[in-house]
């Protein structure tokens, strides 16, 4: 196992201050604070930790009670907190602020993968997206327990299989909860949420099958199903 804990990451310009692209076993990244990250040059993206890549998928990753606050890139340029490729990936308990943009290709947390957890963070101003669950293997994955707020376009925002509940999301200027259909895996259960945002609350989109309960939702269009 590979661990990295109560490491400091701060003041740099990098394109990925943590790059974990390949692993050939379980990787925990805990108790770790990323800050005051900046890309490179104005024709680079940002990242503080990435594990896996397109070409490599990792298997048994935690990160868990990190901090990540004020990580910054250029518009049109990826950026993220936390970018990760894989099955079995738990990211849990951290705290998230003043990350990239509202921009295209920029969000808190992006998972790419499938039969993950995303729970326990508490994020604010977490880009365009602050939890982004998309990829064309994205399936039985859970989104569950976290706070969002801030003036992200979409606080939560998934494809696939996937599993929404007990979030608390605040003050998104577009979407508040957004699930999108994916080829055979296109089911999602979005129930005890609190939703707050500007346009919709809860969208599930192309899905073969839904079920959208318990959730609380102040938005012009609460549930808009299409």
């Amino acid at each position: 196992m590979i661990v990295i804990e109560d490491k400091v990451f701060c003041g740099t310009e990098t394109e990925c201050a943590l790059p974990l692209y390949t692993a050939d076993d379980a990787v925990v990244v805990r108790n770790c604070v990323f800050q005051d990250l900046v890309a490179p040059g104005t024709n680079n993206g940002c990242c503080a930790v990435q594990v896996g890549s397109n070409a490599s998928y990792v298997r048994d990753v935690t990160i868990e009670n990190c901090v990540f606050r004020k990580i910054k890139g250029n518009v049109d340029h990826e950026l993220h907190a936390i970018l990760a490729y894989g099955e079995n990936i738990t990211i849990r308990n951290n705290v998230l602020e003043d990350i990239g943009e509202d921009e295209r290709d920029q969000e808190g947390i992006y998972l790419k993968g499938s039969r993950s957890l995303i729970s326990g963070n508490r994020i604010h101003n977490g880009a365009q997206i602050a939890i982004c669950v998309k990829g064309l293997d994205s399936r039985d994955n859970i989104v569950a327990n976290n706070v969002v707020t801030g003036e992200s376009m979409w606080g939560i925002r998934t494809n696939g299989r996937v599993v929404v509940a007990n979030n608390i999301v605040r003050d998104s200027t577009y979407t508040g909860i957004s699930c999108e259909g994916l080829q055979d895996s296109s089911e999602a259960v979005v129930t005890g949420n609190y939703v707050e945002a500007q346009v919709i609350g809860v969208r599930l989109y192309h899905l073969t099958r839904h079920v959208e309960s318990g959730n609380l939702i102040s938005a012009k269009m609460p549930v808009k199903v299409d």
